[in-house]
């Protein structure tokens, strides 16, 4: 019995260590942007090239800023949850955001908010190639990446630039 327990929590541990996902795979979203022409989709919260900005943020706080829109609500971005890491010239990018649903108060915040942790890379080649690696809700462990890239309508792409803005990379990523 302790061989079996032993060998299956060997095999559980191989599992974890090489579930991680390399900086090179991944879906490019490099220069996935919005389709007006289709009315579904999450989409970016940033307007068009000089369009005004209007802001908005989760309940007043602006450490949440609006950064995107889905079909059931607006998505926030804590802004205090933005890291990055650098190695062997690839960037990888992770922040939390929020996805709100079931409908809103009546200052328009969300009456719920279901946190996913979004990871991107990017590296350069002959140009900048940006990758969605994924998206993992860090209360059920859920991996909503395949989902997120399938309903996507330039708001990765996004996101992934507000987030190199807010930890100043944009300015070194061309």
């Amino acid at each position: 019995m302790k061989k079996l327990i032993l060998s299956l929590l060997t095999m559980f541990m191989f599992f974890v260590m090489t579930a991680y996902a390399s900086p090179y795979d991944g879906y490019d979203i490099t220069n996935k942007q919005r389709i007006y022409k289709e009315a579904a989709g999450t989409i970016s919260a940033f307007p068009k090239q000089g369009d005004k900005i209007q802001d908005n943020y989760m309940y007043g706080d602006m450490n949440y800023p609006l950064v995107g829109l889905t079909t059931y609500g607006p998505i926030f971005l804590d802004k205090t949850s933005c890291k990055y890491d650098l190695s062997d010239g690839v960037a990888i990018i992770s922040c939390l955001v929020y996805y709100g649903s079931g409908g809103a108060d009546g200052h328009g915040n969300a009456a719920k908010h279901s946190p996913m942790i979004i990871r991107f890379s990017t590296y350069k080649t002959d140009k900048r190639i940006i990758k969605f690696l994924s998206a993992v809700s860090p209360n059920t462990g859920k991996n909503g990446t395949e989902g997120t890239y399938q309903y996507d309508n330039g708001f990765l792409n996004g996101l992934f630039w507000y987030c190199a803005g807010v930890l100043d990379l944009s300015q070194y990523l061309d």
